[in-house]
């Protein structure tokens, strides 16, 4: 992998001015990249502007329907053109600098530069905030429950003590797909993302497949990508309601169908801690519950 034998492939839907700020951050940096793939996953007309970025420096792949993040990212892999695959959210903004020095450690480094890697993701003020994490377990998810609960302490508390080794890799289950580099022969070998998830949990089946077939997924322990949504923007309902959609269906595809039996069952009295998440309302929280509940008995049963 030469330093720039990278294409960074920008996920975008709506993207308002958040787009524009995250091509500018890298666009006039040529050393850091070989080509920008930009693909709007057929946004609402004038949802975002480009007119203040130069044209000529990425291509834009437009879709003529949403059929989700994962469906975005294998469409642009589909006609990159480099060994290595970045894929970026729209709500990031890039140090070229740093993303030059994480590339040029993987380098140094086969087992990582063979699989999954990414660095560690901060909001605006310099806050680590979610980054990577477990495989997603009824244990680990009592864990992250927690972290909701106390506003992502843990999380952020976790990655600060990891960049005290600052410039070292640490292994981990997956890399948050907001900013995931994968080298594009792998990717393809393990069958890209599976579109069967619209949004959410999409990466950590891929790297679930990926640990399966041997390639490893490494956290770079410096910063140098910030991630505007992780800085902590509330998210609404239907964003949570989603996400778990894609956790049941992710624990459906990986379990046999007697855990996934039996994993549904256990589900139920952890959604029942949900009904006090001090973030939303009681009113939310009880339609939460009930269409997560309805996700598991009901669509998550239909292959």
């Amino acid at each position: 992998m030469s330093r720039n034998d990278l294409s960074i492939i920008v996920i975008n839907y709506g993207g308002d001015s958040n787009l524009s700020n995250c091509l500018k951050s890298f666009i006039n940096r040529a050393d850091a990249y070989s080509e920008i793939i930009v693909v709007d996953n057929a946004s609402p007309p004038g949802s975002y502007d480009l007119s203040d970025t130069d044209r000529t420096k990425y291509t834009l792949l437009q879709l003529d329907a949403n059929r989700g993040y994962g469906a975005a990212c294998n469409a642009g892999a589909r006609v990159a053109n480099s060994d290595y695959l970045m894929f970026l959210n729209n709500d990031t903004i890039v140090d070229p600098d740093q993303l030059i020095h994480m590339v040029e450690s993987a380098m140094e480094h086969s087992d990582v530069v063979s699989g999954c890697f990414g660095c560690i993701l901060t909001a605006p003020d310099g806050t680590p905030v979610h980054s990577s994490g477990r495989f997603p377990s009824i244990l680990n998810q009592l864990l992250i429950w927690k972290s909701n609960f106390s506003k992502g302490r843990d999380t952020t508390m976790e990655l600060t003590a990891l960049l005290q080794e600052r410039g070292k890799w640490f292994p981990v289950d997956y890399v948050t797909g907001a900013a995931l580099v994968v080298s594009r022969a792998v990717f393809f070998l393990v069958g890209g993302f599976d579109e069967r998830f619209f949004m959410y949990f999409e990466d950590t089946e891929l790297q679930f497949r990926m640990k399966k077939m041997g390639f490893a997924s490494n956290l770079y322990c410096d910063t140098g990508i910030i991630h505007l949504e992780g800085g902590g923007r509330r998210r609404n309902n239907q964003t949570r309601i989603e996400t778990y959609k894609s956790l049941i269906l992710y624990n459906q595809i990986i379990l046999s169908e007697f855990h996934f039996f039996v994993f549904r069952f256990a589900f139920i009295p952890l959604l029942a801690i949900q009904l006090c998440n001090p973030n939303f309302g009681f009113s939310e929280n009880k339609k939460f519950v009930i269409s997560t509940v309805w996700s598991a008995f009901g669509k998550a049963l239909k292959k």
